[in-house]
């Protein structure tokens, strides 16, 4: 059996995710192709897929957005699964985190069994404006041994059977627009310049984004931060009006990720029109390295939460070690 492992990656940890599943698969005894999903020009010869993606601001990577976009609808009979890597925290090994939009259609469009969020790397340095917002999370959060453990999984679904099931081959190179077939509204499309020009305005917006790194436009967190860092503390205050601290906020800090959820209960009277949030509301933000959990303070007042993190001494250097020559 044919696997083809695809992805979408910039700095190069995604598609190191991509060459440890394609080991596990291929340690099953499968033939495997491991490829930039960007380079993918048919799709007919391979009895199962899996396609991954790096995350920009909560936007999958480009090169994966348009793989979906131009092979949609060709995959029926065979498996299809997909998986994310983004989250500079531990969050991906807690629970399984919800897809982002673009990968929720995905595995509508494809469509594709499952998704599965892994955890990202940045490094100090990192290009462009989102790397420069994120070297203070700078680090490797990806873990080799949950990757293999689910590219297991994969194969052994494959050898026992969940394989292609196909009439026959597909061959050329696909459309932008998916497969052939009539549109949305139920007319036949009629031509390939409608083909072209309908899918014209989702290339421009895509390669819009793919510039920007980020989802545009964008709506605001559901809880707003701002934050002051010194040599021995880091603040963070939250603006949460109207809640009781001690019925409707919940702070929690694990392997240096902070999470704050807060909980606002709607008032049961009738309201011309309101725009305010109800409802679950959380927000987690990535710690500095040498915050003290175990000392980390809350204070709420007029609506303001402020959380202390204290920060501990940095680490000596070390003592420099004399190498002496010997003749």
């Amino acid at each position: 059996m044919l696997v083809l492992v695809a992805y979408g990656s910039t700095g190069g940890g995604t598609a190191e995710i991509a060459q440890w599943i394609a080991g596990e698969l291929r340690r099953a005894g499968l033939d495997v192709r491991l490829v930039s999903a960007g380079e993918v020009d048919e799709v007919g010869e391979y009895d199962a897929v899996v396609l991954g993606a790096a995350l920009y601001a909560s936007g999958w990577h480009g090169d994966a957005r348009r793989f979906v976009h131009r092979f949609a609808g060709q995959f029926t009979g065979r498996p299809v699964w997909l998986f994310s890597s983004g989250p500079l925290d531990r969050s991906s090994e807690t629970g399984q985190l919800p897809p982002v939009p673009h990968t929720a259609a995905a595995l509508r469009d494809l469509p594709a069994r499952r998704h599965v969020t892994f955890g990202g790397r940045m490094t100090p340095q990192a290009h462009g404006w989102i790397g420069y917002l994120g070297r203070r999370s700078a680090g490797d959060f990806r873990d080799p041994n949950r990757v293999r453990a689910w590219a297991r999984e994969l194969a052994a679904e494959i050898l026992a059977g969940g394989g292609a099931s196909r009439a026959g081959p597909m061959t050329g190179r696909s459309t932008l627009t998916g497969p052939a077939g009539p549109r949305s509204d139920g007319r036949e499309r009629t031509s390939a310049k409608e083909e072209e020009m309908s899918a014209l305005l989702p290339r421009l917006l895509g390669d819009m984004t793919d510039w920007f790194e980020v989802d545009f436009p964008r709506p605001l967190p559901a809880i707003r931060f701002e934050d002051t860092l010194s040599e021995d503390e880091y603040i963070l205050r939250a603006e949460l009006p109207g809640l009781d601290p001690e019925k409707d906020i919940e702070i929690t800090a694990l392997h240096g990720v902070l999470t704050v959820k807060a909980e606002r209960r709607e008032e049961e009277q009738s309201r011309h029109r309101s725009e305010f949030r109800y409802g679950s509301l959380q927000r987690a933000v990535r710690l500095p390295v040498n915050a003290d959990e175990e000392a980390i303070a809350a204070r709420y007042s007029k609506g303001i939460l402020e959380i202390t993190v204290p920060l501990s001494a940095p680490q000596p250097a070390g003592r420099q070690i004399t190498v002496t020559r010997e003749e």
